[in-house]
């Protein structure tokens, strides 16, 4: 493991150890500790052989694709219904591949490489496809096997958009046409949906064969023929051109294509939250600003609006602070004018002791109290 590549992998373990209140981060957890697990593997495997994965609908010859390459009949076939229940996994001898189900023929010469035939993507059997989605997630690169009428297929398409950026991809139209006017189209079309999807696919990993006349051929122990196409091509890819440094290469861009993955949620993560506080910040100023209104209407509809508890605070607040000889003078004058206030405390809640609370309150009011309205307040009592 590059020195890289695992301070960016401690990083991330940081990540999973978070406990905050940061629900998005803690809900993204567990496929972020999933990512970290399969970037480790991967990164040890980068010293092991290629694990190349064969997918593609029903009835579109992957078994037979196998089976010439391998010129022997290792993976049972069908044209009509799905065949592939199994894998098949087709490898060197001495290879531990605890990791991958299937059965698996150790009868391969080539060095390098790991040829596994998968399920139907577009199987009536739900489990084919659960089978399929796992061995693609343990592949470097996948080879797409379709016809004229199947390379589009959803099924394929759906398994292999979840990998984008962490698998490496080659097309191989398993019944081509011996007309190069319809094989040329088919090829066009293809690798130009391919790269509408974000996928990146050299156009010397498009490989036109007849993978049937090839496995016959091999059988018969023949000599390559015109009509296989590109078959001789595939063949050479596979084995020389996918020597050791390639596929450390491929190893290494889809280890670095899922590392741009992780980083990539986590901050449209960030990005979706930072719009989230942003909403809610919003609100929050907007309910601090109907707070503060409501606040200054209930001081002028409740305190401001009774000129007798303005006066009274005011004077209680001077009484207070005033030093001096002022300020006793001031406190017995102050005293004297909210005596009544005072006394009504003490008095029963009735009719006159309302009366008097009220006459207080509009004495209150005055700035001196006059001898004629304690003499009135005097006489109400």
């Amino acid at each position: 493991m590059t020195l890289s590549i695992a301070a960016i992998l401690h990083a991330f373990k940081k990540f999973t150890e978070y406990d905050g209140s940061w629900l998005g981060l803690k809900e993204h957890l567990p496929r972020l500790r999933e990512q970290i697990a399969e970037l480790r593997q991967r990164e040890d495997r980068l010293e092991d052989a290629l694990i190349v994965g064969i997918v593609g609908g029903t009835g579109v010859g992957k078994s037979t694709l196998l089976n010439a390459l391998a010129g022997d009949e290792i993976a049972q076939t069908s044209d009509m219904r799905p065949c592939t229940q199994t894998p098949t996994i087709y490898h060197p001898a001495g290879m531990k591949l605890d990791f991958l189900e299937g059965k698996k023929v150790s009868r391969s010469a080539l060095e390098h490489l790991v040829l596994i035939d998968t399920p139907d993507t577009d199987s009536i059997v739900t489990e084919h496809r659960v089978v399929a989605e796992r061995i693609l997630a343990q592949c470097d690169l996948v080879l797409i096997c379709a016809t004229g009428e199947k390379y589009l297929n959803e099924a394929s398409w759906s398994l292999l958009r979840p990998l984008l950026g962490s698998i490496s991809l080659a097309c191989i139209n398993t019944k081509a046409s011996p007309r190069a006017e319809v094989s040329a189209a088919i090829r066009e079309d293809w690798l130009r949906a391919l790269r509408e999807a974000g996928f990146t696919v050299p156009d010397s990993q498009y490989f036109r064969v007849q993978a049937l006349r090839s496995f016959d051929r091999k059988l018969a122990g023949e000599s390559p023929g015109n009509d296989e196409i590109d078959f001789p091509e595939l063949e050479d890819f596979l084995t020389h051109k996918l020597d050791q440094e390639r596929i450390k290469r491929i190893k290494r861009s889809n280890a670095t294509g899922l590392l741009h993955k992780m980083i990539d949620e986590l901050c449209a993560l960030a990005e979706k939250t930072e719009t989230h506080l942003d909403a809610i910040e919003e609100k929050i100023s907007a309910a601090e600003a109907r707070v503060g209104v409501a606040c200054i209407k209930s001081l002028q509809n409740r305190l401001l609006a009774e000129n007798y508890i303005w006066t009274y605070s005011l004077g209680h607040e001077v009484a207070l602070r005033i030093k001096g000889l002022h300020g006793a003078l001031f406190r017995c004058v102050e005293f004297l004018r909210t005596l009544p206030m005072h006394i009504s405390r003490f008095l029963p809640w009735n009719r006159w002791s309302s009366g008097f609370s009220q006459q207080s309150a509009a004495l209150l009011t005055n700035d001196y109290m006059s001898a004629g309205d304690i003499n009135a307040a005097s006489e109400h009592i």
